[in-house]
Parts: structure tokens; C-alpha cells; sequence
């Protein structure tokens, strides 16, 4: 127990401080934009999110567990002010890291960040440009 409570600590940490940069740059929308052309690819997308959830790897083991993920999302949403407390963010994280754990094993792995990804894009992509822009990211997630 002492052992998951320190990594849920420090993925908290970790994401904490990388949402203080993602605010400074005007959130997710546009840190995915990664060459700032307004314009956010498939790609693009798929770096940012692999680089976000990534970051809650707190045992640097190469996956993100469900814990690690939902502590992460609690840091960075008490940050932000948002999910009517530790329990509304715990409750959104879980639903996030279920549509991200593709194959159910507990676990969020580089390839399902990768799959999940693009299957958001393709439902924000419906014009099919081949791109998003950060006004339909947010409009996707409700406005938030």
C-alpha cells in the first residue's frame, strides 16, 4: 500500500506540473498543435496524448495503471478547479481510462493511447479535413 500511495503521489506530481505548462500555452487544445498552424492532425494528437497519459507512469514501467491515471487526472483537475471534488474527477478518470483500456487488462498501453486517439479524431474529424482545431476539441468535450 505504501508503495501505490508514493506512485500515486508522484503521478500526481508529474501531472500536476506538466498542467501548470499546458495551462501557460492555453490548454490541451493547443499544446497538441504542435507546429501552431491552428490546425491539430492525427499525429499531432497522438504525441500530445501519448506524452500526457504517459506522464502518470509513475513506476516507469511503460504502461499506466488505472490508479496512476486516476490520481493524475485528480491532481490535474483540482488544478484546474474542476470535477466537483476527488471524487467527481476520480469518477471522470475512471470513464477516461475505460475508453483508453482497450483491451481491459487494467492497464494503458503506448498502442492503446494510439488506437483510443484516433478513434476520438475520427469522431471530431467528421468533415474529414484530416484535421481538428481546438475549438472543436473543446465543443467535443462539452465546452470544458
Amino acid at each position: 500500500m505504501k508503495l501505490s500511495l508514493s506512485a500515486a503521489t508522484a503521478a500526481a506530481l508529474i501531472l500536476f506540473a506538466g498542467s501548470s505548462a499546458l495551462a501557460q500555452r492555453g490548454g490541451f487544445g493547443h499544446s497538441a498543435d504542435a507546429n501552431g498552424d491552428g490546425k491539430i492532425t492525427l499525429a499531432e494528437m497522438q504525441a500530445s496524448r501519448l506524452q500526457r497519459t504517459m506522464q502518470a507512469d509513475a513506476n516507469h514501467d511503460g504502461k499506466v495503471s488505472k490508479a496512476e491515471f486516476i490520481a493524475a487526472m485528480q491532481a490535474r483537475m483540482a488544478e484546474r478547479g474542476g470535477g466537483n471534488g476527488p471524487e467527481g474527477a476520480a469518477g471522470f478518470a475512471a470513464a477516461a481510462f475505460a475508453r483508453m483500456d482497450l483491451n481491459n487488462d487494467g492497464f494503458i498501453a503506448k498502442d492503446e493511447i494510439a488506437k483510443a486517439t484516433a478513434q476520438r479524431f475520427a469522431a471530431m474529424d467528421t468533415a474529414h479535413k484530416g484535421y481538428v482545431t481546438a475549438d472543436e476539441m473543446r465543443q467535443s468535450r462539452g465546452g470544458r
